[in-house]
């Protein structure tokens, strides 16, 4: 799997987990605006501390990934390397 996939994963998984917050919020409102019930504080604290764990692992893995990925780079310059080595990307 490929940097492109994993950064979209991520991503989606980001925007899931902001759009369920957004979702529970509006839902607990209308629950107690129209039925005049409020939607259980335990519940809404686990529910709030899920998503906020959630987020906290998704931000610890992206950040362990790029300080792993700094470390183990040495900057080349190409004067460095004798011209065999050199290889081009022309993909791009």
């Amino acid at each position: 799997m490929n940097t492109k996939s994993k950064k979209k994963v991520s991503n989606i998984m980001l925007a899931i987990i902001i759009c369920l917050v957004v979702f529970y919020t509006i839902g607990a409102f209308v629950v107690e605006i129209v039925w005049g019930h409020e939607v259980s504080p335990t519940l809404t604290g686990a529910y709030f501390t899920f998503c906020g764990v959630e987020l906290a692992s998704l931000a610890a893995i992206k950040t362990s990934k790029v300080k792993h990925n700094k470390d183990n780079t040495e900057e080349i310059t190409f004067e460095e390397l004798p011209p065999e080595e050199i290889i081009i990307n022309e993909e791009e």
